[in-house]
Order: C-alpha cells, then sequence, then structure tokens
C-alpha cells in the first residue's frame, strides 16, 4: 500500500509537472506573439512614414519641368511620366498648374479620378499661401473614386516669380498595401484600420477580429496638417506548435514512467536487500551463537585444565581431614573391641572433631564445584585475603610439589571489593598456575612466588614470580585468547584472557612487568564505598 501510494504521488507529480512546463511554453508563446506585434507595428509605422514622406517622385518631377526654358509639350510630359510610373507603383497622378490653380498638363497612371469628390483646384489655392513663402506641405487626405489620396505640391520660381505648382497624387491605400508587403504582415492573422482621430475610417485590410478574441496596439501618421490613427489588431490568440507540446507532454510521461520503473526496480532491490540482510543477519547470529557456545566450551576446558593442575593438591588436603577421621574412627572401633569403656566427653570430642573434619572435605569440595560453575550474574562483596587464602588452598599443595615456595604479604584492615563469588580465587588460581609452569622451564635453587596485597587507589593484588619472564613478541597480546607460552595439549591459552575479562567486568584493571627477575601481574579493584 505504502508502495503504491508513493508511486500514485510520483505519477501525480509528473503529470502535474508536465502540465506546468506546457502552460508555461504556451504563455512564453504568448508573450512572443506580443512582442511580435510590437515589432510589426513600430516597423510597420516606420514603413508608411518613410513613403509618406518620400518626396523622391515630386522632386524628379519639378527637375523635369524646370530643365527647359518654356514648358514642354504634352508629349514629352506624357513619356515622363509614363516612365516615372514604373519607379513609383503609388503615385496616381502627375501634373503641372499655373498658380491660379489651372492645370495645363495632367497624366493619370491608375485611371482618371471622378469630380464629385475632387476641388483639386480648391485645393491648389489653399494651397498657395504657403506656396508664397515658398513652402512645401502634403495636403490632408481626400477620396477620389472611392480612393484615399494625399497631394504633394511644389511651387516652381522663374526670375523670382511664382509660375505654377509640380503636382503630384499619392494612392494612400497604395502604400500601406506596399508597407504590409514589406513588413510580411498576414491579413489573415492580422487586420489593420486607419482612421482620422474622429473616427472616419479611410482605409481597413484583413479580416475584423470579434471582439475580445484580439488584442490591438495603435499608432500615429502624421499625413500634412492632420493625423491619422491606425490600429494593428492581432485576430486571434497564437497557435502554439503542436510540435513543441508534442515533445513536452512525451518527454514528460517518458521521463514519468521511467520515475515509475525506478522507483519500483529500487523498491523492489531494496526489499530484495532487506531481506538478504535479515538473512545474513540471523546467520550471523547463529554462527555468533556458535561462536560463544564453542568459547565457553573452551573457558570449561581451561578450568577443566586449571582443575587437572590442582587435583594433586586437592587430593593433599582432602586426604589430611580424611586420615584424621580415619585415625578417630579406628581408635574408637579398636577400644570397641577390646571391651573398653569411654568418657561421654572424650567421646564428644571425638565426634565434633570427625564432624569438623568432614565440614572441611566439604568446603574443599564446594569451593571446587564454585570454581567450575561461577554466576556472573551479580557482584558480592569479597575479603582479597581471604580470596587469596582460598586460592592457595586449591593449589598451593601443587605449587609446593613442584619445588616452589609461595610467600604471603598481605596488608591488613583491607576494604571490601565488589566482585562475582568465586571470581577473584579464579583470577588468582590462573595466574599462580601460570607462574607455577614458567618456574618450571628453569633451574634455579630457589623458585618462588609472592603474593601482595595493599590499598593504593584502589586494592591491589601482585602475583610475582623469580621466572625468565614473558617474550617481547608477545607481551603486547598476552591478554588476547590463545596466546601462551606453555607447551602441552592441555593449555589453550585462555586463562589470562579470561582473568583479564573478569577484572575489566569489576572496573578494574590488570597489568603485567616482565624482564630477567621475573613476571609481575599486578590487579587493582576499586574498593567498596563505605556506607
Amino acid at each position: 500500500m505504502k508502495r503504491l501510494l508513493i508511486l500514485l504521488v510520483i505519477l501525480v507529480a509528473g503529470l502535474s509537472l508536465t502540465a506546468a512546463l506546457d502552460r508555461l511554453y504556451s504563455r512564453n508563446e504568448y508573450v512572443r506573439h506580443q512582442n511580435n506585434l510590437e515589432l510589426l507595428t513600430e516597423k510597420f509605422q516606420s514603413v508608411v512614414m518613410h513613403s509618406l514622406t518620400d518626396l523622391t517622385a515630386i522632386g524628379d518631377l519639378k527637375a523635369f519641368l524646370n530643365a527647359r526654358s518654356d514648358l514642354p509639350d504634352r508629349d514629352a510630359f506624357d513619356r515622363f511620366a509614363g516612365e516615372a510610373k514604373r519607379y513609383y507603383p503609388t503615385v496616381t497622378y502627375f501634373g503641372y498648374a499655373r498658380e491660379s490653380g489651372e492645370s495645363l498638363y495632367l497624366h493619370f497612371t491608375t485611371g482618371q479620378p471622378g469630380s464629385e469628390n475632387d476641388d483639386r483646384p480648391g485645393r491648389l489655392r489653399a494651397l498657395a499661401t504657403v506656396a508664397e513663402v515658398r513652402k512645401m506641405a502634403i495636403s490632408d487626405p481626400f477620396y477620389a473614386r472611392d480612393r484615399l489620396i494625399s497631394i504633394a505640391v511644389d511651387p516652381i520660381y522663374r526670375d523670382e516669380a511664382l509660375i505654377g505648382f509640380a503636382e503630384v497624387h499619392f494612392d494612400v491605400g497604395a502604400i500601406f498595401d506596399q508597407a504590409m508587403y514589406n513588413v510580411g504582415i498576414d491579413d489573415q492573422r492580422y487586420y489593420i484600420r486607419i482612421a482620422a482621430p474622429e473616427g472616419r475610417v479611410f482605409w481597413e485590410k484583413g479580416l475584423i477580429p470579434e471582439e475580445g478574441e484580439s488584442l490591438a496596439r495603435k499608432v500615429h501618421f502624421p499625413v500634412g496638417n492632420a493625423y491619422w490613427d491606425a490600429t494593428v489588431s492581432w485576430k486571434t490568440s497564437p497557435d502554439n506548435n503542436l510540435y513543441v507540446r508534442g515533445i513536452i507532454w512525451s518527454s514528460g510521461c517518458i521521463v514519468t514512467l521511467l520515475l515509475l520503473v525506478i522507483i519500483n526496480v529500487v523498491w523492489q532491490r531494496q526489499a530484495w536487500l532487506t531481506k538478504q540482510v535479515d538473512e545474513k543477519t540471523a546467520e550471523l547470529i547463529l554462527k555468533n551463537k556458535a561462536i560463544i557456545e564453542a568459547k565457553e566450551a573452551q573457558v570449561r576446558v581451561e578450568k577443566l585444565s586449571s582443575l587437572g593442575s590442582m587435583a594433586a593438591g586437592v587430593s593433599h588436603e582432602i586426604n589430611q581431614p580424611l586420615n584424621s577421621i580415619k585415625i578417630l574412627s579406628s581408635g574408637i572401633l579398636y577400644s570397641l573391641h577390646k571391651g573398653g569403656r569411654f568418657n561421654p566427653d572424650d567421646i564428644r570430642k571425638v565426634v565434633e572433631e570427625i564432624s569438623r573434619q568432614a565440614d572441611r572435605i566439604s568446603s574443599i569440595i564446594n569451593q571446587m564445584r564454585s570454581f567450575i560453575r561461577r554466576d556472573n550474574s551479580a557482584r558480592v562483596p569479597c575479603n582479597v585475603n581471604d580470596a587469596v587464602k582460598q586460592s592457595l588452598g586449591l593449589v598451593g599443595a601443587q605449587i609446593m610439589n613442584h619445588g616452589v615456595e609461595v610467600r604471603q604479604e598481605l596488608s591488613g584492615n583491607l576494604p571490601a571489593v565488589l566482585v562475582p563469588p568465586t571470581a577473584l580465587e579464579e583470577v588468582l588460581v590462573n595466574l599462580l598456575v601460570n607462574a607455577m609452569q614458567a618456574l618450571d622451564k628453569v633451574e634455579r635453587p630457589e623458585k618462588q612466588i609472592i603474593i601482595r596485597t595493599r590499598f593504593e587507589d584502589g586494592v591491589v593484588i601482585e602475583v610475582a614470580d623469580n621466572g625468565p619472564g614473558v617474550s617481547e613478541e608477545i607481551l603486547d597480546k598476552v591478554f588476547e585468547p590463545f596466546v601462551t607460552t606453555h607447551t602441552g595439549g592441555d593449555n589453550w591459552g585462555l586463562g589470562l584472557s579470561i582473568a583479564h575479562a573478569i577484572i575489566t567486568a569489576c572496573n578494574g584493571n590488570i597489568d603485567v612487568k616482565t624482564g630477567e627477575r621475573g613476571t609481575t601481574f599486578m590487579i587493582r579493584i576499586p574498593a567498596v564505598a563505605e556506607s
């Protein structure tokens, strides 16, 4: 369910992002078309203004007329006008008129306009005032045969006297058509309208857009003493490139699909890895359990090995009370066979001694049993000197049988330490047996093991021997498991590692110093705080 929800979120996010990119592209296209409309309007205005103010045609006509002392004949004028028509397609009329406005020569290049809207003499006389001060102007627009016309005139002087006007009529609609062609305006998409300030429409082209479906830009054209308003409208919204939009949507869908596939594969891979990790973890737990059990078995073997070393001393310790019991019981049996009588006090003393010797045997057996089955679950206060004596009680006889003297230098009134039951005896037995085995390797007249106790920043126990010492090769790893300097199949090299683990668990530490005069193991354990 969780995976399905994540995949659904990725799908929605991918499609939403694709839709956002599509909207962004459409918006950019809209803005780009707005900018194009701005550029189109400005360019159209520039081309129209250039055409309206281009007086090359009337300049050529004036030069033709001024080139002669007398007026040219009509045929020459018509030839000039016919030739000029090829260069000036927007000119509809070439003419020459006297200063009174009377036409002398007229040549229509696009058909003769009607007279119902053509008040040309009146217009020329209206420009006479301007001509008298040697000025030229473009008249207000007017219609001639339903065509928008603009008149350009230029006065002609001879001997400082005004003799007439050179006159050219421009078809303003043709100028706008030429401008649209030069600019590249598509009249199927754009609509252009030219109107006077009061609203009269002179010229329009293109499909009229419906209200609310267009975006318009307005510019102004000065024409003579008048101003025209030009409106360029954008007929419809831009047609976005379907190819680009297709790429956007296809790419978005492909990326989203790839993400879904990748996430699904990663999820399955993660599930597989999790399963593998769980299986490996379970396998490692089993192996670790087996290792721990093996180590515990090795520790038990080490203890049994230590017990083997204790066997002689323990048998000696048990034989002594057994011999005492044998002697006492034999004496009583002998007296009974002889018919002797016993004093009750004497019998009580004998029985008490037998009981005491039996308790001694039981104590030795309990020490052996505790040594084998030590419980680390709790720590109890322990008297260090008592632990030393109990340890010597287990292995002291064996050490002496090896010809080693044991000396005790125990300080009195030492505070107790917290250790698991019999744990300290186990450590001391290991150290004493190691010292005994080290002394077995040397031939010296006096072999000694010295046990010292004192208080010095905690309770300190030292076990020192005058044996051969520990080699430098193994000194740094002497407390590691399976490291030993003794040969023989009954030594696993675990004694010192067990001792180190016990002392460390009691918040203490154990160090070793070695040299030619022997080896000293020093144990320091925190004392129990007095309550």
